[in-house]
């Protein structure tokens, strides 16, 4: 019965580890997509403190960040995930 019990509690942390690892490697690309676009959203408007990150996905993508202005008024601002170049 112990050797069950033990074969059990081994598969689990196993399974539990595995899943971690699995989990965290796939935010990887979400986390770079949230600083590219708060350190945009920081260059192009108002936005001094981001709060919240989320993605939006309708016909195109869009990371949506939450966060407050430099007067400490709440502010939500858009970011296409792509931006068209401009021609300077």
């Amino acid at each position: 019965m112990k050797k069950v019990l033990w074969g059990i509690i081994i598969l689990l942390v196993i399974s539990i580890g595995a899943g971690s690892v699995i989990y965290f490697n796939s935010m990887k690309p979400v986390r770079a997509a949230e600083s590219k676009a708060v350190e945009l959203a920081k260059q192009e408007t108002d936005l001094a403190e981001a709060e919240d990150f989320n993605l939006y996905h309708g016909t195109e993508t869009f990371y949506v960040i939450e966060g407050k202005d430099h007067d400490g008024t709440s502010m939500y601002v858009w970011v296409p995930e792509k931006r068209e170049k401009s021609s300077h």
